[in-house]
């Protein structure tokens, strides 16, 4: 029996875009990918059936789905980018030619990654604020300032730290 079998192929086309990812609240590079089904020889994919496009996180493996017929304006963006870290464009002319570009994926993560959920209330919050405006609960992803040092011991919660009251005991 021949090692003949159908399975998903994925490619990495390169880095897309630079830009603040929903998921993980980070500046992330997304990644520009080809998800297609395969035929795969000896464990080789030899040729590939359909095929979707997406950008995904380099961070967090989020990964976000292009609509048909936005492959040019990512493979756009993409040159943009290359151009970017070659110097040939500074970040202003960077995120100025990305805005003519018509890229509404490009547009949505933007939009998605302008709020983040708190992860004790789940409440959207802008992205301008470190903490939750419901429960004051601080941002994921943020070093918090009252973090101990290297070196420190951690502070104790007050429950531990404040004296026992008589009456509870």
């Amino acid at each position: 029996m021949l090692p003949i079998r159908i399975g998903k192929s994925e490619q990495d086309m390169g880095v897309c875009v630079a830009v603040m990812c929903p998921h993980c609240q980070r500046m992330s590079r997304f990644q520009l990918r080809q998800r297609s089904a395969a035929l795969h020889v000896f464990g080789q994919a030899v040729a590939d059936f359909g095929g979707t496009y997406e950008l995904m996180c380099s961070l967090c493996k989020f990964r976000k789905d292009l609509a048909d017929g936005e492959l040019s304006a990512a493979q756009a963006a993409q040159r943009l980018f290359a151009q970017l870290e070659a110097r040939e464009l500074n970040p202003a002319q960077y995120a100025e030619a990305l805005k003519a570009l018509d890229f509404p994926s490009f547009r949505a993560l933007q939009d998605e990654a302008a709020t983040w959920s708190c992860p004790v209330c789940k409440e959207k919050v802008p992205a301008t604020l470190n903490g939750c405006w419901k429960c004051s609960s601080p941002r994921p992803g943020l070093l918090n300032s009252d973090s101990p040092k290297q070196g420190e011991l951690p502070r104790l919660p007050n429950a531990v730290t404040r004296p026992s009251n008589p009456w509870e005991q």
